[in-house]
C-alpha cells in the first residue's frame, strides 16, 4: 500500500482516452525510471532537485529486476532577467503578459526561433556555457553573442531607419534621384548586391543627430557645422535646422558630390524613391529584457510586478526597398548600425514586421549589469 502510495495518485479528471473509466494516474517517481529502462536509456540526466530521488528511482528497477541506466544530475540553466520554470511561464501565457508560448521575449523554443535564434546559435550557446553542478545565472548577452556570432557570416546587410529624421540636400538637384550598387555582405561577394536610391530628402536615426554637438570631439554624428558621410553616398554638412508642426528637427544640409574630406563619422540613410515620396515603411518590434530584476525567481512578493514594462515597444521606420523583394517570414537580416531582425511570422508583402532578435553590441546598460554584478 505504501507503494502504490508513493507512486500514483486519483484524480476525477476525464481521461484524454479513456474518459472516465481509469482515475489512477502514475506519478514521476512510477515512470521516469521504467521508461528509461524500457527505452534502453544509457544515462537519465536530471536537474539536481531530482537527486534525492535517485534512492526510489533504484528501488523500483530492482524490485522489477529491470535494466538499470546511469542517473547524472546537473544544475539547472538560468539566464539574467528571464524564467525558464513552467508554472511561471504557464501564468505569463494563461494570464496574457505576453502574446503566447511563441512570443519572443521567452525562453521557449517557439519563441526564440520567432526572435530569430537558430539551431546552430543555441547550440553553440550550450557548448560555450557547459555543464555544471553548481548554481550559475548565465548573462543573457551570452545566449547573444553566439546568435550574433552565426548570424555575422551569413545574413544580408540593409540599411533601416528606426527613429527617422528628415535630411533636405539644399544644394542636389530638386527632381534628382541616383543609384549606387551596394553589398548584400561586405566580406562575401557571392552572396550578390543590389541598388539603393539616392535623392534630395534622405532620412538618418534620430540618434545620429545632436543640435548641442557641434563642441563635442568625441561626438561623431551629425550636427550644426559638422559633416559626416552617408554610408555608400555623399559627405552631407549640416547649415540648418528648423522644427516640424510636432517639434521634431528637420534638417537642411549640403552634400559634397566629391567628398573631399574624410569625415569620422559614418551614419546610415534611407531616400525618398521620388519627389515627396515616403522611403518605404516597415513595423520594427524592438524586444528588450522581460524583467527588471537580473533574477526574477528571487523576487519576493508578487514576481509579476517584475514585470519591465519596456520589453516591447513598436516602432514605424523607414527602410530599403530592397527588404520588398527578400523579406519573408523566418528570413533574418543585419540592419546596418542597428542589429539583427527576423521577419515575423506575421509578416505579408503590404506590410513588413521585423523582429530584433539582438543588437550589434552589447549595450552599455547589459555591460554595467554584469559588471555589478
Amino acid at each position: 500500500m505504501l507503494a502504490f502510495d508513493c507512486f500514483c495518485r486519483i484524480k476525477y479528471v476525464p481521461h484524454p482516452h479513456v474518459g472516465e473509466k481509469w482515475c489512477i494516474y502514475p506519478t514521476y517517481d512510477y515512470t521516469h525510471c521504467i521508461i528509461d529502462s524500457l527505452e534502453n536509456i544509457t544515462h537519465s540526466c536530471c536537474t539536481l532537485e531530482f537527486e534525492i530521488r535517485r534512492e526510489s528511482y533504484y528501488w523500483l528497477l530492482d524490485i522489477l529486476d529491470l535494466y538499470k541506466p546511469r542517473v547524472w544530475e546537473y544544475s539547472r540553466l538560468n539566464l539574467e532577467y528571464n524564467v525558464l520554470s513552467k508554472r511561471r511561464l504557464l501564468r505569463l501565457v494563461n494570464e496574457g503578459w505576453v502574446r503566447g508560448w511563441d512570443d519572443p521575449r521567452l525562453l521557449t523554443i517557439n519563441g526564440l526561433r520567432r526572435r530569430g535564434y537558430t539551431a546552430e546559435a543555441i547550440n553553440l550557446f550550450c557548448e560555450r556555457i557547459g555543464v555544471s553542478r553548481n548554481d550559475n545565472m548565465i548573462p543573457d548577452y551570452v545566449l547573444e553573442k553566439a546568435l550574433r556570432d552565426c548570424l555575422d557570416p551569413t545574413v544580408s546587410r540593409t540599411m533601416v531607419v528606426v527613429d527617422p529624421i528628415k535630411v533636405v540636400i539644399t544644394n542636389y538637384p530638386e527632381g534628382k534621384t541616383e543609384t549606387f550598387t551596394v553589398p548584400n555582405h561586405p566580406k562575401n561577394d557571392s552572396m550578390g548586391t543590389h541598388t539603393i536610391t539616392f535623392s534630395r530628402v534622405v532620412y538618418i536615426d534620430s540618434a545620429d543627430f545632436r543640435e548641442d554637438g557641434a563642441g563635442d570631439k568625441n561626438y561623431y554624428g551629425l550636427a550644426p557645422g559638422k559633416e559626416v558621410h552617408l554610408k555608400y553616398a555623399y559627405n552631407i554638412k549640416c547649415v540648418e535646422v528648423k522644427k516640424d508642426e510636432n517639434g521634431k528637427p528637420v534638417i537642411y544640409a549640403t552634400y559634397d558630390e566629391k567628398n573631399t574630406n574624410k569625415p569620422q563619422g559614418k551614419i546610415h540613410w534611407v531616400a525618398e524613391p521620388a519627389p515627396g515620396k515616403k522611403p518605404l515603411e516597415v513595423e520594427l518590434r524592438l524586444y528588450g529584457r522581460l524583467f527588471k530584476s537580473r533574477d526574477p525567481m528571487a523576487v519576493k512578493g508578487n514576481w509579476l510586478e517584475d514585470l519591465n514594462p519596456d520589453s516591447l515597444k513598436i516602432v514605424t521606420g523607414y527602410a530599403d526597398p530592397y527588404l520588398k523583394e527578400v523579406a519573408r517570414p523566418g528570413v533574418r537580416f543585419q540592419f546596418e548600425r542597428v542589429g539583427y531582425f527576423n521577419t515575423d511570422d506575421d509578416s505579408t508583402a503590404e506590410h513588413l514586421i521585423f523582429n530584433r532578435a539582438c543588437t550589434l553590441n552589447e549595450s552599455k546598460e547589459k555591460l554595467a549589469a554584469a559588471k555589478k554584478a
